[in-house]
């Protein structure tokens, strides 16, 4: 003993003799134990010997006891510790830069977690002309920081990144296949080593992109398709459905199961589309078809439709054709893509569709049909709208249906003028019990009454109504008659905010055609 005591001694004055000895130890948690003991017995005496010990650890790493634990404890008592954070998005763009390379710095930001030494991998990566998004240099780290895993901590680290996006315990042990209590044990682990990160709701997510990478990078085709399968079951076992069905579906397509994965993904187009999310419905549906849906001609019909209330009449008018390509003639098809083009004015076409949606039509469609083939062709200058309109209302009268007796009357009132105008309109209104009928009559209808509060409040009420559809051309040309009738009423400064939001709203239209900027089309001021 008293040889190894002169021999840490005799190192110990060997170091002091440096000039101005700071003596560095990155990883400390990585000494062995010879090491350990030497920065121990220096540590006691840096005083004496005028030397100053700053060690650099990741707690994560260290180890639970022993000589190496023991010397980083003495380290923490006798120094200051300064427990670094991770960089921001702010640092990160610093240090892009002044790199002078071409990196999205919040995207690294996130991808790395902020962590130092894989920010500067990244940079260094991309200044060498490497597309690589993890680093040769970062992969072995990560590698070698995984193969010190256990076996349930390396399973339950492989749940966490199949499953993608925070996950609750009990989901990571079922995709896992450990127990609650070996789960539970691993996540502390996993978490005590930076792997993974913990939310203040108790659910679990990967600490950073690169982790991911590699992660997934050590699987086997087969093993990815069973961690998915077991994601995919442990999710339909759940009652709470929420946003549940699109990762089903990724699970499902994921471990190489199509047919399921496409029912999924129908489901979710349908719940986002409840939702008024209109982009990520036509995704889903989009999906569903690429997976092998065998109902194609309605999946290519819901997503026209979203495409519509998207105002994006270009992808409506294409999944609308695709339908009739998949599933033959269709009345009420034929019907929405004379909508479509009615909307754009386009009024020639929109009269062949309705023309065509008029052959099968039963007795409802027909009558709507007819209503709308008189409102094209008063636009058209055509002499048979108002026989037309006679014959929608004789129709819609024979059919029993308050839909069809709403359109008759609507279009009537389009067509008439004066008093009568107004009483059609009113009549059409009592029918009006489906919002988008309803729409149309209180917009009509506050066009024409002249009371400009009464105006204001029919504007507001078919707004109200429009907000469970969620269609943005209707909503814009809405907002338009709202500030018409706000300026009728006087109130200049409200007329200008609703003017201000319809622009807003008009402007995210897409039309795929030389409408694009028609004055007219974007108007829509009656229909």
């Amino acid at each position: 003993r008293g040889t190894r005591t002169r021999f840490l001694d005799a190192m110990a004055r060997l170091i002091a003799a440096l000039a101005r000895p700071v003596l560095l130890i990155d990883e400390a948690h990585s000494s062995d134990e010879s090491s350990a003991e030497m920065l121990a017995f220096l540590a006691a005496r840096a005083r004496r010997f005028g030397v100053s010990v700053v060690g650099a650890s990741s707690p994560g790493d260290a180890p639970a006891e022993g000589p190496v634990a023991d010397m980083l404890d003495d380290l923490r008592r006798r120094g200051t510790t300064v427990h670094l954070k991770p960089l921001t998005s702010v640092d990160v763009a610093s240090l892009v830069v002044s790199a002078g390379v071409a990196l999205d710095a919040a995207d690294l930001t996130r991808r790395s977690g902020g962590l130092p030494l894989f920010v500067v991998e990244s940079i260094r990566a991309a200044a060498a002309g490497s597309a690589e998004i993890v680093s040769d240099q970062i992969k072995r780290l990560l590698t070698d920081r995984i193969a010190a895993l256990g076996g349930a901590a390396i399973q339950v680290l492989d749940a966490v990144t199949v499953l993608g996006r925070s996950a609750d315990p009990p989901l990571i042990g079922a995709v896992s296949g450990r127990s609650e209590e070996e789960t539970d044990i691993a996540l502390d682990e996993l978490a005590s080593r930076g792997m993974v990160r913990e939310a203040e709701d108790g659910t679990v997510t990967i600490a950073h992109e690169h982790f991911a990478v590699v992660i997934s990078g050590r699987h086997t085709a087969a093993r990815r398709r069973l961690l998915n399968r077991r994601a995919a079951v442990a999710l339909e076992a759940r009652h709470d459905r929420g946003a549940k069905a699109a990762r089903i579906a990724r699970h499902r397509l994921a471990a190489g199961e199509d047919a399921l994965a496409a029912k999924w993904f129908r489901v979710a187009g349908d719940d986002a589309a409840a939702l008024f999310a209109h982009g990520e419905a036509i995704g889903h549906y989009e999906a569903a078809l690429a997976a092998g849906h065998p109902d194609r001609a309605d999946l290519h019909r819901s997503a026209a439709h979203s495409a519509l209330l998207d105002g994006r009449y270009d992808r409506a008018i294409a999944g609308y054709e695709a339908a009739l390509a998949e599933g033959g003639s269709d009345p009420m098809t034929e019907h929405r893509l004379g909508e479509v083009h009615r909307r754009l004015r386009r009024w020639d076409l929109a009269a062949a569709h309705y023309e065509r949606a008029a052959h099968g039509a039963d007795q409802e469609l027909s009558a709507i049909v007819t209503a709308d083939r008189a409102f094209v062709e008063s636009r058209r200058g055509g002499p048979s709208a108002i026989t037309l309109a006679v014959e929608a209302l004789r129709l819609a009268s024979l059919s029993g249906s308050d839909r069809a007796m709403a359109r008759a009357e609507n279009v009537a009132g389009l067509l008439a003028s004066g008093d009568e105008r107004e009483r059609h309109l009113r009549t059409a209104l009592i029918h009006a019990a489906e919002p988008s009928e309803r729409i149309a009559v209180l917009n009509n209808l506050a066009t024409v009454v002249a009371d400009p509060h009464e105006a204001v409040a029919l504007a507001r009420e078919a707004l109200e109504v429009a907000l469970e559809l969620g269609d943005r051309h209707v909503m814009a040309a809405l907002h338009n008659t709202l500030a018409d009738g706000l300026h009728r009423a006087g109130e200049s400064e409200a007329s200008m905010a609703a003017l201000t939001e319809a622009v807003s709203l008009f402007t995210e239209i897409t039309t795929g055609g030389e409408e694009q900027w028609a004055a007219e089309v974007w108007l829509l001021t009656e229909w």
